[in-house]
Parts: C-alpha cells; structure tokens; sequence
C-alpha cells in the first residue's frame, strides 16, 4: 500500500502549512465537510481512496497543489517557481534588506518587521500569478542556494504590458546576476506573451537599480507619484518613483 505522501505525490500536491497550525481536512465520504477544496483536489480524494478504501475516515494535513511553471538556467544561475520550503530563506533575505538604511527605500511594499507568515503569503501569491498565467515571479537559484526574486507581471486582459520587480541578497550583489536573471527572465516573457511594452519603477537615487535597467534596455520616462499597497495594510499610499520603460522586442 502507498503512503499518504506517495498518494498525494502523486496526484501533483505537496503538504502545505499554513500560518502557524497545520490545517486538516477530512477525507472520506464525508470530505465535503471539511474546508474549501483547492483546485485538483478531487484527484487526489480519487487517489486516497482508492488506496485507503472508501469507508476510511481520518484527517490528514492541508495539501495544496504542487507548485509548477517552467524553470529557466543560465549557468549556474536557475530561475524557477517558489516553494514552501524557500520561506526561511525568504524571510531571512527579505529582513537583512530592510534593515540596509541603502535598501530599505526600495522596499515599499514588505512590511516590517518581515515574519515568516509574510514570506509563505508572498510564495502563495507567486504561485497565484503562475497559475493564472498573470505573470512570472521565480525565485533566483545560484550554486544551489535561494539569492532573489526575479519577476514579471502583465496587465490583463491581452498581455500588452508588464512590469518587472526584483531583488537579491546584499552578499551575492555587484556580480552581474541581477542582469543575468532579469535578461534570462525577459528573453522568455516576451516569446511567451505578446507584451508590446514593459516598466520598471525605482527609487530615485538607487543607482544600482538605475545602472541595471539601462543594461537592459531601459529608459527614463517621468519622475511620477506611484501608488503602492505595503504587505498587510488595507489601505493604499503613493511615493515618488522614477519609472523606466522599453519596446517588449
């Protein structure tokens, strides 16, 4: 008989925890008492039953479907959707930007302090984006280790238009992998979408920022008033961004 782990692997889902308690569900007969099915679920109910027979009444951790999307390399240097398991790390990463007075500008929309809740509802929203084929949000992979985010996000409905995002972490910057993951993430977002034109904003002053768009093709356009929703709070606020931009091809 297969475990519950193989089961589920099987069925393309992975254990997930949620916040600080691991949510159950029951499974069985009874499943439509437990909590909102994630999309695919059926799948696996399938699955776990046909194993563990249909009068088997227990509960089992949330599950929530494996997160997928393409991966992309260059080098030693990896692109590929988040993972539960990077939330340490993200975390980790995320609080030494903030606390660089350098950085911590261009951090508008992490709150602080930074908590692991944050980083696991960050991921969770990655992965939305990728399902719902908005947009590209992987993390950067560099001899094997967690460094940055690299992302692209389109405007609905017909993918004209996107804007990147990105960050990495202060130990591994001034290399040239924020180019190579942003050139790499750029090369695939443009044959995959018919975006026509893409944005980027920066903090003024951020001169690193600034070197590397123009690498990429980047433009001044206007020193604007942006508004921005911070991690967390309902409400939003505006701070004053230069934006760049550049034709997608």
């Amino acid at each position: 008989m297969l475990s519950l782990n193989e089961v589920a692997g099987a069925a393309g889902f992975e254990p997930a925890i949620y916040g600080t308690k691991n949510r159950c569900l029951t499974i069985g007969p009874r499943a439509s008492r437990g909590r909102a099915l994630t999309p695919g679920f059926r799948r696996f109910q399938v699955a776990f039953r046909a194993q563990m027979g249909k009068e088997c009444f227990m509960r089992l951790p949330w599950f929530q479907p494996a997160p997928s999307g393409p991966t992309f390399c260059r080098g030693d240097l990896v692109l590929r959707p988040f993972h539960l398991d990077d939330a340490d790390n993200f975390a980790e990463h995320i609080r030494g930007l903030i606390s660089d007075p350098k950085i911590e500008g261009a951090m508008l929309t992490f709150p602080n302090p930074f908590q692991l809740r944050h980083a696991r509802a960050r991921i969770r929203e990655t992965q939305r984006w990728i399902q719902s084929n908005r947009g590209w949000s992987f993390a950067i992979i560099w001899q094997g280790a967690l460094v940055g985010q690299a992302q692209i996000i389109c405007a609905r409905p017909r993918h004209r238009f996107a804007e990147i995002a990105y960050w990495l972490a202060p130990e591994v910057q001034g290399q040239g992998l924020a180019f190579t993951a942003m050139d790499l993430l750029l090369e695939a977002a443009v044959d995959h979408w018919p975006l026509e034109q893409i944005e980027a904003t920066v903090v003024p002053g951020n001169a690193a920022s600034i070197s590397l768009l123009h690498r990429l093709g980047f433009t001044y356009r206007e020193l604007a008033e942006v508004p921005y929703k911070r991690q967390g709070a309902w409400w939003r606020q505006t701070a004053q961004l230069e934006i760049y931009e550049r034709a997608a091809k």
